[in-house]
């Protein structure tokens, strides 16, 4: 779950999917060419957009989330049937207008960041502001639940909308999960603009949108057990907890993996004091979190990215791939000390997305670049021990290029299966006035 880290970058056009199906004859990593034209649909919002995360419902179905760039711009939630086409049983047209709020003022608009399928629809979690003029941290979370059809749900909250407020400062919601008792997991960051800066946020409602009173006060884990930084994706565990992934200041930055308790309090057995701090030796570098996934096995599997610097300035970057075990300790069999950075393509690798796959492989999709060719997105799968499984792709990873578009950059933000097929979804940026939801299909195996 493109779950969701959610990444700033300036961003023109949407790509949101690539899916590897298992069941088409294609090679592994191959195009499938029986989705959409060619392998790639395209679908637009509007003015220029940024693709947010991706979902799956119950049948199978690909749910994309997208919002407008600037201004009071628009936000939205694509349903695609299975051949890649807009489902037009969602919302009339596959394209449901997300807005948090039932306000009519201009001054406030909604920023969709997280995408979930839920019991009989459909979750997506943002921010809702600013709503004092001046104040551009005066914003909190917003939360909508869609039918089925694409309407907003009038048994959820308030026709469908709720805002909360975790605390002081700005609050923003980056990702949203649902556990098994229909619950729902809101993570991000709260306190911007207050002097002691961000920290991480978590929150958990009930099915109905209530506030769970048996978790944290009244639903929000308390924020002096937070770590500082973002938190930037949210997954149940099979035990009841609930782990929490985001990018944690210091010396650079690091990943950072947490856990709580079924009573949202921190789970002191966890890692070191309920933490697990994921780095890399060196300096002049930070390590930034993106994405979380809980294998069958009940191991977390983890991506990111280290960018090197030289003096202020991004110069080059390894995706990073981790798996802990269940109790926060780095998997020994995991590469080296369970954590590995690759070089994709030899230039700046940005891991953004990660999910279990079968026979224990783990897949990470990132923005990959090299110097001769440009930016494109690569898939990578790893075998249990940690090492690129070459019967995918070339020699375990697969690259794809912006249609037409040398220049083209697609950025993954979120990877989910679909009854064998591989869904990632991400952002394309390829001019300031283009916009598109683009879908690419390849063969798994």
């Amino acid at each position: 779950m493109i779950r969701r880290m959610r990444r700033a970058v300036p961003i023109f056009a949407v790509s949101l999917t690539i899916a590897v199906s298992a069941t088409a004859i294609a090679a592994p990593g191959a195009l499938d060419r029986d989705f959409g034209t060619d392998g790639r649909a395209t679908i637009r919002l509007g003015g220029p957009s940024n693709g947010v995360d991706a979902a799956v419902d119950p049948r199978g179905r690909a749910l994309l989330a997208g919002r407008e760039a600037f201004g009071n711009g628009g936000s939205a939630v694509v349903r695609l049937a299975r051949d890649g086409g807009l489902d037009r049983s969602f919302s009339g047209d596959g394209r449901a207008v997300v807005d948090f709020s039932a306000r009519s003022d201009a001054r406030v608009f909604s920023s969709v960041e997280a995408l979930a399928s839920a019991r009989g629809g459909v979750l997506v979690a943002g921010r809702i502001g600013p709503k004092r003029a001046g104040d551009e941290f005066d914003f909190q979370i917003g939360v909508e639940k869609l039918t089925g059809a694409g309407r907003p749900d009038p048994r959820f909250a308030a026709a469908g909308r709720l805002e909360l407020d975790t605390g002081p400062g700005g609050d923003t919601a980056t990702d949203v999960a649902v556990d098994e008792q229909g619950r729902i997991l809101l993570a991000g960051r709260t306190g911007e603009g207050t002097p002691e800066g961000p920290r991480f946020a978590l929150v958990r409602l009930l099915a109905d949108g209530t506030p769970d009173p048996d978790f944290g006060v009244r639903g929000v884990a308390d924020p002096a057990t937070l770590p500082e930084g973002n938190a930037v994706a949210v997954e149940p565990d099979a035990a009841g907890g609930v782990i929490v992934l985001g990018t944690s200041p210091g010396d650079g930055s690091d990943l950072l993996a947490t856990r709580f308790m079924q009573n949202g309090t921190l789970d002191a057995g966890f890692g070191s004091g309920g933490r697990t701090r994921i780095s890399f030796p060196g300096g002049g570098s930070e390590d930034i979190a993106a994405d979380l996934a809980i294998a069958g096995d009940g191991d977390l599997l983890v991506v990111g990215s280290r960018v090197l610097k030289a003096g202020s300035a991004p110069r080059h970057g390894d995706a990073i791939v981790a798996r802990l075990l269940a109790d926060g300790t780095p998997d020994s069999g995991f590469a080296a000390g369970g954590a590995r950075r690759l070089d994709l393509r030899g230039g700046r690798d940005m891991a953004t997305a990660v999910m279990p796959y079968r026979d224990g492989l783990v897949l990470a999709a990132a923005t990959t670049s090299e110097r001769s060719r440009g930016v494109a997105t690569s898939l990578a799968a790893l075998d249990p021990a940690g090492e690129l499984d070459e019967r995918f792709g070339r020699g375990g990873v697969a690259t794809f290029k912006a249609r037409g578009d040398r220049r083209g950059q697609l950025t993954p933000r979120a990877l989910v299966s679909s009854r064998s097929r591989i869904i990632v979804a991400g952002t394309l940026s390829r001019g300031d006035d283009e916009t598109a939801i683009s879908a690419i299909a390849v063969s798994g195996r």
